[in-house]
């Protein structure tokens, strides 16, 4: 549904757009209003959104939930929910945003890690990863970060690059080999799925913990 509302917003789109695709899919009724989700917006390789490519591959944020007045359409507050965006890097940046699987825009060079698929794809699970983390960590801004709350610095975004034992800039980390497929990866989901999820910060230990 919300697809749909993103392909007739057109193919270049605002930060500021982004929330409003789904106020739009909620007034229409095609998206249930619920202020314990968290909406997921994913745009395809052929949308240009706002600063992607450029300082970020996906952003979250919250917004009021919409309970229009009779005849009016003028919002009252219902409440917040969270929302999170992700776009495809497939022919914008893979370097930047697909980064272990494809070869990176700068830095030392480094050993591709095999995605077992689509090299976009695979950027785009560890980005969505990257922004449930940010979203539960610091749903409104004034949560778990370090820095400026405009460019906070998250759970993390606090450990770039990171997934394995031993990473450091340009390597990875140990990962994980699936035998079927020789992808690279560190966590297993439902129905055995296998995924390459990023470090996230522990506080107890000051240190990025990976899965693996």
């Amino acid at each position: 549904m919300a697809s749909d509302l993103a392909c007739s917003a057109g193919k270049t789109l605002t930060r500021n757009q982004l929330p409003l695709l789904i106020k739009a899919a909620m007034r229409k009724q095609t998206l249930p209003m619920d202020p314990s989700g968290l909406y997921l917006i994913l745009t395809s390789d052929d949308t240009i959104v706002e600063r992607f490519c450029m300082s970020s591959c996906g952003t979250h944020g919250a917004l009021l939930l919409p309970r229009p007045g009779p005849k009016t359409g003028v919002d009252k507050t219902g409440g917040r929910a969270v929302w999170a965006w992700v776009g495809d890097p497939s022919k914008q940046c893979p370097g930047l945003c697909a980064w272990p699987y494809a070869k990176p825009l700068w830095g030392p060079p480094s050993v591709l890690m095999a995605p077992g698929g689509d090299v976009g794809l695979a950027g785009m699970v560890i980005n969505v990863a990257t922004m449930l983390v940010g979203s539960a960590t610091n749903p409104y801004g004034d949560g778990f970060y370090e820095g400026d709350p405009l460019v906070p610095v998250e759970a993390s975004t606090a450990c770039p690059g990171l997934y394995g034992k031993d990473g450091f800039a340009g390597y990875p980390g140990t990962l994980l080999v699936d035998p079927t497929t020789n992808a690279s990866f560190n966590a297993y989901g439902v129905g055995s799925h296998i995924f390459l999820l990023p470090a996230i910060w522990d506080p107890l230990t000051r240190k990025c913990k990976a899965n693996v």
